[in-house]
């Protein structure tokens, strides 16, 4: 900090220390302030594109626990290389806890390093431990405990960091892992504040995520997950006055960070579940140097692996054995610091490790994920391979070596002893004819040592150790990004991979997205074992390698296409120039989302007055969708006072998830213009922010108060499915949308009506009351269709079906316009939205389809009128009767004076035709968890639900006492049926939706009070 200027450090650390925070509740509050009352953006930045760029210049600062000989180093020091490409000579700073004596080998020496020892992670910081490992409950001492030492940690660490970024004038923070994988919650929490209160941009480069392979125990009891090697994250999820805070920190949600993730499946989680706004929330792929991860030559290999028997004690290339049970006994490689050594089954052997020395490498760290001890058990199927063993026997001099390169990650001891039991238990289970040719060589990350590098002119680099090998071995469970498949590929050799968790970056970094020449070709094995045919590839590449070059030419060349320098560093100016966008000041879209709010809810008021013949809401509320968000909000407030805050991110989550499908699945993506991208993005982000006026009550039960907040979001008044309405309506602002193409093709053909509705609901329904839909098809009623993207199919079973059944036509005869004219049909009104929605029909698609189908019998349908196209102005999802003008309105009316009824295939029909006094069926599939939860069904079940005029079929939503599948039993039922057959059906659906109109009680009851005889004078 230059001399004479106050720091602004001292000042922040002060302000928070008079924040008096004593409870975990205090700390929720403190961050919702900070969120909730920052200026947006926050930060600001010079116009001009150079000019922020040579000021980000003046200081970049990387932050991460520690620096050590590992793939988030390496990855680092490529970031670096990256960022000196995209900014006018920056100056670059490494910030960590703690750097080890190797890592010179790895990171520029020309860039400063800081060491701050607070900011170790993991098992080297006390707070993670207590966080993870230990169970709390709410108002134990070790709970009080906890917020003083974690608020104490945060604010030395503050102090610290503040100090070191102002007087290195650091512009920009590249913190790694910090804020998604939370080894140590008080530097996750002193960046924020530091971020914040500093006004620094921040890229938070994700590796890897808590919730990875991990799950809540709650979680893994109700879906039945197994469990996973994170799930310690979630030990104290049960308090969310605690788990908020991770939740909000891990990573920090805002337009001054950009989230940099390492797969897409990271991404989308941030997105989807999380309520990151798309704009700041980029994919990076990996990089590598191509120049130095290359085949070896010949002579080169042979230098290297001198130099490797060199670091195991040996002299030039034989290397002295240490007898594996020994070393145990001994405690040799019980504690740090570890030294190469080349462990077998007998003491003093000497072997010559550069000749006929098969070599499987694991270029890890010794780690319980890494799951090294599967290469042994490996070994000993191939061992019993009789092909295998014979060709090996039959060569006295061949020799097999299991090489790993990293040292024992922090508090791996444990793991390590466990595995040299494994490898000494697999060495005295092979045959006594091969049993001195196998051995173990741990390098302990020597290769990086200065120690090392000092003996050679030339000393080898990690990246040169891959040529020595035969095959490169990765059976991890889980991998950030699977990096060795990679580097592997580029030099040249073969890999064994196990696909690990997430699979989904596992497939990416193959590529199986891809075309066949771009995916990478490896041996791969799933589970907790390597199957047979794994065992068989492996032991056909070991004893023919020449049979496999073609494949190591084919993997080099799609490293070179998919995996450069090049795109790294485009990658990466990409992300700075996003954030560059992000701080410039903006009002447009906090006035686009003020302005849509409120004509949404001045178009709703006047709307709701034309549809009360329609809809009976006299003594309940109309509700198009899952619930009022801020009711639910409050209601998760009241299960937990925190858990708001995680409803919140899903709330947003579920907004930006639709804001994406209409960019992305839409017609047509938003204009190329980064800035109008971003303007909708930040619209729809600016739709959580605008507030108007304020709460006029707060009591223990209300939002205002477990949120000490009275300020009224507009937002929160809203359903789910409404707001999507809303975020459609500023898209369609956005970008002028044609219709979405209607494919032509015929529906596929099966025997029978039933079985083709099933198509439609993805296999036989769970909720099936097709039979009634049959009967009703049959009756020479008003239908209104409102169709999903099936429109072939939809139109086949629903338009066609009925049409020839009501003419009494066999599967032979055809419909022609002669047997038309003879009926007076009653017409079928399609129903479809005007305006474009994402992958949903409108009329120009119907109108499109109609026209190029080949089936002749639905045109003729629509030619003589007995179906009709009727234009909506809807404009979310479903089925808002609010929403669908005057002409649909008129034709709704008609079908229900017709007696007629409503068939809905379009997304998110069931959730959206509350109360609605018509007979409708609804048919398709439960598209996400809360339609699933109205219905009582899993996400993704089929459904044809019949529900009767007027009724609502989920009550007491999220805490149902009657879902869509009871009400379905219910009226499928004997007893439902005994009761019509005794008074008639229409006064026993008479009672019900005049009960759910005034009490709203379950059908189940509404049939015991019949059945006592107390309710059926109620009609006629």
């Amino acid at each position: 900090m230059p001399a004479g200027r106050k720091s602004r450090t001292d000042e922040i650390v002060r302000n928070l220390r008079g924040e008096e925070l004593q409870t975990w509740f205090d700390l929720g509050l403190l961050l919702d302030r900070l969120r909730d009352g920052r200026p947006v953006p926050s930060v600001r930045a010079p116009k001009d594109r150079r000019a922020f760029h040579h000021k980000l210049a003046r200081g970049v600062a990387f932050v991460t626990y520690e620096f050590a000989i590992d793939g988030v180093t390496m990855e680092i020091a490529k970031y670096a290389a990256a960022i000196q490409r995209v900014l006018p000579d920056p100056e670059i700073h490494f910030v960590g806890g703690r750097f080890d004596s190797r890592v010179d080998a790895v990171l520029d020496p020309s860039i400063d390093c800081h060491v701050i020892e607070d900011l170790c992670g993991f098992d080297r910081c006390p707070l993670y431990r207590s966080f993870f490992h230990r169970r709390l409950e709410r108002g134990s001492p070790r709970y009080n405990r906890l917020i003083a030492e974690f608020w104490e940690a945060t604010l030395r660490i503050v102090e610290c960091l503040g100090h070191l970024f102002e007087a290195n004038q650091i512009e920009l923070i590249f913190a790694v892992n910090t804020n998604s994988n939370p080894g140590n919650p008080a530097l996750s929490l002193a960046l924020v504040l530091l971020s914040e209160h500093l006004g620094l941009p921040v890229i938070s480069n994700n590796h890897d995520f808590y919730w990875e392979g991990g799950h809540s125990e709650v979680e893994r009891d109700a879906h039945g997950l197994p469990k996973g090697p994170r799930d310690h994250f979630f030990t104290n999820a049960h308090l969310g006055e605690v788990f908020s805070v991770i939740q909000m920190i891990c990573p920090w949600e805002g337009r001054t960070w950009i989230s940099l993730n390492i797969s897409k499946l990271q991404c989308h989680e941030l997105i989807s579940t999380f309520g990151h706004n798309p704009i700041n929330v980029v994919e990076v792929g990996t990089a590598v140097d191509t120049e130095a991860f290359a085949p070896l030559s010949r002579p080169r290999r042979s230098q290297v692996l001198q130099q490797v028997a060199t670091l195991l004690g040996g002299k030039e290339h034989i290397v002295p054995v240490r007898c594996i049970g020994d070393a145990i006994e001994q405690g040799l490689l019980s504690e740090e610091p570890h030294t190469p050594v080349l462990l077998g089954n007998t003491e003093g052997l000497r072997v010559d490790f550069t000749r006929d020395n098969m070599i499987l490498l694991q270029p890890t760290r010794i780690i319980a994920r890494k799951r090294i001890g599967l290469l042994f058990e490996m070994l000993a199927q191939l061992f019993d391979d009789p092909v295998f063993a014979k060709a090996f026997e039959a060569t006295p001099s061949l020799k097999l070596t299991v090489v790993v390169t990293g040292p024992v990650a922090e508090g791996q001891q444990r793991y390590f002893d466990r595995l040299l039991e494994v490898v000494r238990k697999f060495l005295e289970d092979l045959p006594e004819s091969v049993r001195d040719r196998v051995f173990f060589a741990a390098l302990f990350a020597g290769i990086d040592s200065m120690s090392f590098r000092k003996r050679f002119e030339k000393p080898a680099q990690i990246a040169e150790v891959y040529g020595t090998a035969s095959l490169v071995c990765l059976p991890s469970e889980t991998e950030g990004r699977g990096l060795p498949i990679i580097e592997a590929a580029a030099c040249g050799v073969p890999a064994l991979v196990r696909r690990y968790q997430p699979e989904e970056v596992y497939a990416h970094v193959i590529g199986e997205h891809l075309a066949a020449e771009s995916r990478l070709q490896v041996i791969e094995f799933r589970g907790q074992r390597i199957g047979r045919e794994a065992i068989e590839q492996t032991r056909e590449l070991l004893l023919h390698p020449q049979d496999h070059l073609d494949v190591s030419m084919h993997n080099r060349k799609v490293v070179g296409q998919r995996y450069s320098m090049n795109a790294l560093h485009r990658n990466l100016g990409e992300s700075i120039d996003r954030l560059h966008l992000q701080l410039q000041p903006n009002e447009l879209p906090m006035q686009r989302a003020q302005d849509a709010l409120l004509r949404f809810r001045r178009r709703m008021r006047g709307a709701e007055r034309r549809i009360t013949d329609l809809v009976d809401a006299h003594d309940r509320e109309y509700l198009p969708g899952y619930g009022r968000m801020g009711l639910m909000l409050m209601l998760k407030s009241l299960i937990d006072p925190s858990y708001f805050r995680a409803e919140e991110q899903r709330i947003r989550g579920m907004a930006f998830s639709f804001a994406r499908r209409l960019v992305e699945n839409g017609p047509t993506p938003l204009p190329e213009s980064p800035g109008e991208g971003r303007d909708f993005y930040d619209t729809v982000d600016s739709l959580f922010l605008y507030h108007d006026g304020e709460l006029p009550l707060i009591c223990d039960h209300s939002i205002a108060y477990r949120h000490r907040s009275r300020l009224h979001y507009p937002y929160r008044d809203l359903t789910p499915q409404e707001l999507w309405a809303v975020i459609n309506g500023l898209h369609q602002e956005a970008c002028t949308s044609p219709s979405p193409h209607a494919d032509p093709h015929p529906a596929p053909h099966f025997s029978g009506w039933g079985r083709r509705v099933e198509q439609l609901c993805g296999g036989p329904p769970v909720i099936d009351q097709r039979d009634r839909l049959m009967s009703r098809l049959e009756e020479n009623r008003s239908i209104a269709f409102f169709p999903g993207t099936s429109l072939e199919l939809e139109f086949e079973l629903f338009l066609v079906r009925a049409v020839r059944v009501r003419l009494g036509l066999d599967l032979h005869e055809h419909l022609t316009q002669s047997s038309l004219k003879e009926v007076d049909f009653a017409p079928i009104y399609v129903i479809v939205r005007e305006r474009p929605c994402a992958d949903q029909p409108t009329t120009e698609t119907v109108k499109q389809l109609i026209a190029e189908s080949s089936n002749e019998e639905l045109q003729l349908i629509f030619r003589q009128r007995a179906g009709r196209i009727i234009a909506s102005q809807q404009l979310g999802l479903g089925i808002d009767v609010r929403e669908l003008g005057r002409r649909a309105i008129t034709a709704l009316r008609e079908v229900k004076a017709d007696g007629g009824f409503i068939i809905a295939c379009a997304e998110q029909s069931a959730s959206t035709t509350d109360i609605l006094d018509i007979e409708r069926f609804h048919i398709g599939r439960a598209e996400d968890a809360f339609a699933a939860s109205l219905l009582g069904i899993q996400p993704g079940d089929g459904l044809v639900q019949w529900v009767p005029a007027g009724l609502r079929f989920s009550l007491a939503y999220p805490t149902p006492v009657q879902t869509g599948l009871s009400l379905a039993q219910t009226l499928e039922g004997r007893r439902f049926k005994h009761l019509c057959n005794e008074h008639g059906e229409a006064k026993i659906l008479d009672i019900m939706r005049l009960d759910a109109a005034e009490r709203g009680t379950p059908a189940e009851r509404i049939l015991d009070t019949i059945e006592s005889g107390r309710r059926v004078s109620v009609v006629g």
